[in-house]
């Protein structure tokens, strides 16, 4: 019997060995992938598994305050877009409810830019339309954004005019009223 019990004992040490060695393997593995996620310039040569979560916990931080900044600053600039369309609309005249349009336009540094709303139900002005007869008057699309503001399509139009002189903010504006 004792060396029955002799034999258990050797087989339990070497199951709890063998559950052990996967274990650390499977920290190994694991320890790997995340040094392999985080970016090389915060890797400094040999550390300790320690050291190693200890950076990516800080890192993590470091996104997720980024991400939050990243936030508040959309969140800023599709609220002050919103608040100077809302504003710009109701000083011209023209009434931006839900399903009415309102364009504004107004210089820049090299160009103009045109800002322009509709509501979703809307067909009256269109953004082909107006790219149209940016074509038409030789102004250069530089850039577009779309946005999804209070309901309504919000567009952003950055455009180039070379020669600044020989163009009428009014006219454009006048002309994107009738479309």
């Amino acid at each position: 019997m004792n060396t029955r019990n002799i034999n258990q004992q050797n087989e339990k040490k070497i199951m709890r060995r063998d559950i052990e060695k996967k274990r650390r393997q499977e920290m190994a593995t694991l320890c790997s992938s995340l040094r392999s996620h985080l970016p090389h310039d915060i890797i400094k040569g040999k550390r300790s598994i320690v050291d190693h979560i200890a950076v990516a916990t800080n890192y993590i931080k470091y996104l997720q305050n980024n991400m939050k900044e990243l936030r508040l600053k959309r969140d800023y600039e599709l609220n002050n877009i919103s608040y100077n369309t809302a504003a710009l609309c109701s000083g011209s005249g023209s009434s931006c409810g839900y399903t009415s349009s309102c364009v504004m336009v107004y210089p820049i540094l090299g160009g103009v830019k045109i800002v322009f709303t509709n509501g979703f139900d809307e067909e009256k002005l269109h953004l082909s339309r107006v790219v149209s007869l940016l074509l038409q008057e030789r102004v250069d699309v530089v850039s577009c954004v779309s946005a999804k503001v209070n309901e309504k399509l919000l567009h952003t139009i950055h455009c180039e005019v070379t020669d600044l002189t020989d163009f009428s903010l009014s006219d454009l504006q006048q002309k994107l009223n009738a479309l």
